[in-house]
């Protein structure tokens, strides 16, 4: 084929083949002001926008003049042969609907974590907080770990033992979350909630323009370790949910509190620990999150699109994910 021909394909093709934009809602949402930008789009050649609630918002969000806004800019997009993309959250991570969820019933879709104390002086130092999982006698040098046994509270030390409180904890709230925790985002009745706030919120009056005017909806960085948790200062911790011990041991691993500490320090059955740890709560995620969202959206003729934190980095992908790419199956 000859460039002369190939050129008008690219600069006149279908709408599907050209460029979405991020179109921030930063500010006070008025029609008049939508419509000239949804038109600037258009002019541009632009396949079309996703809609994007960012830091600056002065409309509510999921209010009556924000469901208004989305309405009118789905119908300017219809009329104008562009594509409305909707956006699963305010502002990011994807799974709060703007810190609601985390608030109900007094925590309990709150983001969890197993935390870990460490008492050199022994049990009269690690009083307080959560009710506990595990107590250990250990022995540790810096971040190693020697030895370690399970004991109970009060139970006296042997020479060079250390004791190691575990306990099943909520986070705090953030001001990013507007004074709510981060989700706990491995608990399906949390994702539940959210599928419920969120995508059934845009279902009942946008429903009809599924797989048209709107194709899809974006995610945008789920994750599992959040850094606007909130733990005491004195503990280690790791995401953790209601129900995981039975996921745990339903994958063949037994009981996660036995080798627990080799979690949090380097030993000789850290590699074999942390390998089961992160593979439960990969799939676990996977399940939860990605699987249960993908499925309504398929189920709604909404494609589910978006991205996940820290993707581009192998490490920092597997602490605050577990694994990314399962996710893309969904």
């Amino acid at each position: 084929m000859n460039p002369e021909d190939l050129y008008p394909r690219f600069a006149e093709g279908p709408r599907e083949n050209r460029s979405t934009l991020f179109w921030a809602w930063n500010g006070r949402l008025e029609k008049g002001e939508l419509s000239r930008q949804i038109g600037e789009f258009a002019k541009a050649g632009l396949g079309g926008f996703l809609m994007h609630s960012r830091d600056g918002l002065e409309t509510a969000y999921l209010g009556e003049e924000w469901d208004g806004a989305v309405r009118h800019s789905v119908d300017e997009a219809k009329r104008l042969g562009l594509e409305a993309w909707l956006y699963d959250e305010d502002r990011w991570p994807s799974g709060s609907c703007g810190g609601r969820i985390s608030s109900l019933e007094e925590g309990r879709y709150a983001l969890k974590g197993l935390t870990l104390e460490v008492c050199p002086g022994g049990f009269g130092e690690g009083g307080g907080g959560e009710p506990l999982r595990a107590a250990y006698a250990a022995r540790v040098e810096g971040h190693d770990i020697l030895s370690c046994r399970r004991t109970e509270p009060g139970e006296p030390l042997r020479d060079g033992e250390t004791l190691l409180l575990v306990r099943f904890e909520t986070s705090g709230g953030s001001e990013w979350f507007n004074g709510s925790p981060p989700p706990d985002n491995l608990n399906p009745d949390t994702v539940g909630h959210f599928l419920a706030s969120t995508h059934g919120h845009y279902a009942s009056y946008l429903k009809g323009e599924f797989g048209g005017a709107v194709p899809a909806i974006f995610t945008d960085e789920p994750s599992l370790a959040d850094r606007h948790a909130r733990f005491p200062a004195n503990r280690g911790w790791i995401p953790w949910s209601r129900g995981m011990e039975d996921f745990y041991a339903g994958l063949g691993y037994g009981d996660i509190y036995e080798t627990l500490p080799y979690l949090y320090f380097n030993g000789s059955r850290s590699p074999e620990v942390r390998f089961r740890y992160w593979h439960c709560l990969a799939l676990r995620f996977e399940e939860t999150f990605s699987g249960q969202i993908g499925k309504w959206c398929r189920r709604e003729g909404l494609q589910f699109s978006g991205h996940y934190l820290q993707e581009d980095k192998t490490g920092l992908s597997t602490r605050v994910n577990g694994s990314i790419m399962p996710h893309y199956v969904h």
